[in-house]
């Protein structure tokens, strides 16, 4: 089966991987779709050789951890 990995990473080297530019760039219709598509994207690219692999292992624990940072924050600290 294969894993879905969105085209921006192909138009880019691993070095240069960023969210921010992702959620300008795609064309998904929402920022949930758009966070998916970067998550399945990294997962998929997680599982390949060298640099893509070194990259998306850091991009994807980066996000997880923000993730639960902002999850764990206490209320009277998100606003």
């Amino acid at each position: 089966m294969a894993r879905y990995i969105h085209a921006y990473f192909n138009r880019r080297e691993p070095s240069d991987w960023k969210l921010e530019e992702f959620m300008r760039e795609c064309d998904l219709s929402s920022a949930a779709k758009k966070s998916d598509a970067w998550i399945k994207s990294l997962r998929a690219l997680s599982g390949q050789a060298g640099p893509v692999r070194d990259r998306a292992t850091v991009l994807l624990g980066q996000y997880k951890s923000a993730s639960v940072d902002t999850f764990l924050l206490p209320v009277s600290e998100r606003s």
